[in-house]
């Protein structure tokens, strides 16, 4: 198992851990005031004006996940239909991110003022609203709950019939790394989905040398097979190896060396490489002068 399927797997497992604690049945994507205060327990407060003042903002935030489910997933999860736990899982994860992005889209809308158990809303004047630093804290702190949310969300995903084969699907699974715990192998501590997207161009920069480096095509091969979870030991392996190259690109040398010998000694596993022109470029011998040519060449 590799380093980024353990941390990927650890994530999930936490999720489910959580999921177990709250012990609450879901019948469907409908979000009611437990279910919300349940998810963000910092807007837990006794009067329910906080669920009141994000319910508009529910619609908006559960149109967006449709939008990146896509409808026939978004109206699977929401019809009472599925019985497998890993759809009772997604369909969990979905609800928890459509809670806390609501909340990340109201709170700027909110009078907020701090309470024993959170945030609640300023009910009369005599009641300071929470400074705005604790505010900007509040929304960090949401957002990175969401996200969190989301990578979860994407990682179960991997595979799905209704899922899998749609555009946020393939764009999401473009990138070789697309969840937000690969960020380990850049050394970053407390990876997030924002940490993520600040490193995008130079993981963009790097991968864009693989895909010269294997071919597109190949690249591609490996992508698709992690977003349809059908990569064989073989290609998990090759995936490892391009990910240390993108990950340290001062040490390319080495890690070039490493992914390529892998690559031609499993070569008839990996036809899509070895058919391609980069596999050529990557084999190309120059012309070596023997002592009776008539002329030499000089490189």
């Amino acid at each position: 198992m590799s380093l980024d399927t353990s941390l990927m797997e650890a994530a999930a497992i936490d999720g489910c851990t959580y999921l177990k604690r709250i012990k609450y049945i879901i019948m469907s994507l409908n979000i009611d005031r437990e279910f919300f205060e349940i998810t963000v327990s910092s807007a837990r407060e006794a009067s329910g004006r906080v669920f009141e003042a994000v319910q508009g903002y529910l619609t908006e935030a559960t149109k967006e996940t449709k939008e990146f489910l896509g409808v026939e997933l978004f109206e699977f999860l929401d019809g009472e239909r599925f019985q497998d736990e890993p759809d009772f899982v997604i369909a969990e994860y979905v609800k928890q991110y459509i809670c806390f992005r609501a909340y990340e889209i109201a709170i700027p809308h909110l009078d907020l003022v701090l309470t024993p158990t959170g945030f609640g809303i300023v009910s009369n004047q005599n009641l300071t609203p929470a400074s705005a630093e604790r505010v900007n804290r509040l929304i960090h702190a949401i957002k990175d709950m969401k996200e969190m949310c989301m990578d979860n969300i994407i990682y179960s995903l991997r595979g799905h019939e209704l899922w899998c084969d749609t555009p946020y699907a393939i764009i999401s699974f473009s990138t070789l790394l697309w969840h937000s715990s690969q960020l380990i192998r850049y050394g970053v501590a407390n990876p997030t989905r924002a940490k993520l997207r600040e490193a995008r161009p130079k993981i963009t920069q790097s991968e864009s040398r693989l895909k010269e480096l294997i071919s597109p095509e190949f690249h591609k091969e490996l992508c698709d097979s992690v977003r349809c979870k059908t990569s064989t030991p073989l290609q998990e392996s090759a995936i490892t190896l391009c990910l240390n190259l993108i990950a340290h690109p001062d040490s390319t040398m080495i890690h070039r060396k490493a992914l390529l010998q892998f690559l031609h000694a499993h070569l008839e596993d990996f036809q899509t490489y070895a058919n391609s022109t980069a596999y050529q470029a990557n084999n190309f011998k120059s012309y070596e002068n023997a002592v009776n040519d008539s002329c030499y060449f000089f490189g």
